[in-house]
């Protein structure tokens, strides 16, 4: 008996054939605007392979304007190319977020040349769409996420010019649902994306997409993101765990202790970001192991900075975490005893956290 079609099938099919469609669309748009009779020489087919001097570059670039498409590309043609890169990753999608294929990795990256086509054509045309820009932009990185190739997204984040496009976009929507794809924030959106890209073991980009999040939920002193379980706690816990290099969670930790500071020297009617009591936990006692991991090869620069965020967090903790705090003085003394005179920090605040 023959199984009988569900909606899901339907919508992967339905996804593929019309991304299928699209390039046909893109393809006859160009040939109708030949002469009788000539081939077609200067347009670029989304049957072909791309093979050309145009593909030779395979990142997306939004921060240059040199590649060039045909003189017979149109608005049209471009929009039905962005248009099939939307419904690939759509029929991607459907499939939920297992393994891919390598008939599928293979779709994903002749869909990335299309995109790159597409904006060769949208850069020819001169179209001034702040809302096209950003709806490719948020379209570049969602094939990007989807390709799972994380060195590769990492480069055309920072090197693409990716990150600071959307670092734009954002600041400009001010949290603004109206400005996002979906009728969504733009940092919802890029909330979801870096999750997917955490889902994905995309740690470099993840990472990125979620410090982007993290930087302007204390800009804005956004409360949560999408919903009341993502607090800018739960983010940075990610950063942190998320971290390749000792900076990078001293910064993160550095961050956490400036926004408690001003949280202290706030006035009660003021809204601030807060802490959990459970965040506060893990943050101390990651700091204090951290400190502790990086004396033992010598680091006690950054572990001294580690340990002080640990001993000026520590009052907001649980009566448990709070007993530890004579261990985590004693580790304080023991950093700043093995340094050089000249290095110890002195502070009033320090030493009366010093104090048993």
């Amino acid at each position: 008996m023959m199984a009988v079609p569900t909606c899901s099938d339907i919508k992967k099919d339905y996804s593929r054939f019309f991304a299928e469609y699209l390039k046909d669309a893109h393809d006859f748009a160009l040939l109708s605007e030949e002469e009788a009779h000539v081939l077609l020489t200067k347009g670029h087919l989304g049957r072909e392979r791309f093979n050309g001097e145009l593909y030779a570059s395979t990142s997306i670039d939004f921060s240059s304007r040199r590649l060039k498409a045909t003189d017979l590309c149109s608005e049209f043609s471009a929009q039905c190319l962005l248009s099939s890169v939307a419904n690939i990753i759509d029929h991607i999608s459907s499939e939920g977020f297992v393994e891919i294929s390598a008939e599928k990795s293979q779709l994903l990256k002749f869909t990335l040349k299309c995109l790159i086509v597409a904006k060769a054509e949208l850069a020819t045309l001169e179209l001034e769409s702040d809302r096209a820009e950003k709806a490719t932009l948020f379209l570049s990185l969602n094939l990007l996420v989807a390709i799972r190739d994380d060195e590769y997204c990492f480069t055309a984040l920072n090197d693409g010019g990716i990150l600071k496009n959307l670092k734009v976009d954002i600041l400009a929507s001010n949290g603004d649902s109206s400005n996002g794809p979906s009728g969504m924030s733009p940092l919802d959106h890029l909330y979801i994306l870096a999750n997917r890209a955490h889902l994905f073991d995309m740690q470099l980009t993840a990472k990125e997409l979620f410090c982007i999040c993290a930087d302007e939920m204390i800009r804005t002193q956004k409360v949560f993101i999408i919903n009341q379980s993502n607090t800018i706690g739960l983010i940075q816990r990610i950063i942190i765990n998320l971290a390749s290099t000792v900076e990078e969670v001293v910064t993160t930790f550095d961050s956490i202790n400036r926004l408690m500071e001003k949280n202290n020297q706030s006035n009660d009617d003021e809204k601030l970001l807060t802490y959990s009591m459970e965040d506060m936990d893990y943050l101390v006692v990651e700091a204090h192991n951290r400190a502790c991991s990086l004396t033992f090869i010598g680091d006690t620069k950054n572990a001294e900075k580690l340990l002080t965020v640990a001993l000026n967090l520590l009052p907001h903790c649980s009566k448990e975490v709070e007993s530890y705090g004579s261990e985590i003085r004693r580790a304080y003394r023991g950093v700043i005893g093995r340094q050089e005179p000249a290095s110890l920090s002195t502070g009033g605040d320090l030493i009366s956290l010093l104090k048993d």
